[in-house]
């Protein structure tokens, strides 16, 4: 994942903004419905978004993360490797890290 970076004159500190977009490869492709899905395009989640997977029980938030920003069905999140649905969790997570000062000017 690359990031870009957010500088403004008034600021003395740049931070690192993860790619808006990311194409989760799944390591073993899933069947459902007479398809084979291979990969699930994640992008950054809305503010909504957010609060309807933390409404979750804690044990659906990775896998309804998932489902909801990348727009599958809870079926084939459900039948995604746990490392596919950590490494997505992973992704979308990284926009709430953005608030760490990265470097100094």
């Amino acid at each position: 994942m690359s990031a870009s970076t957010d500088e403004g004159a008034d600021q003395d500190f740049v931070i690192a903004w993860p790619d808006p977009e990311f194409e989760l490869v799944l390591r073993k492709p899933v069947e459902h419905a007479d398809e084979t899905i291979t990969s699930v395009m994640l992008r950054e989640p809305t503010g909504g978004e957010w609060e309807e997977i933390f409404a979750q029980p804690e044990k659906l938030r990775r896998r309804y993360a998932v489902s909801r920003v990348g727009g599958i069905p809870m079926a084939v999140a459900a039948k995604i490797g746990i490392g596919d649905l950590v490494r997505g969790e992973a992704y979308l997570n990284s926009f709430f890290e953005v608030g760490l000062v990265i470097a100094t000017k």
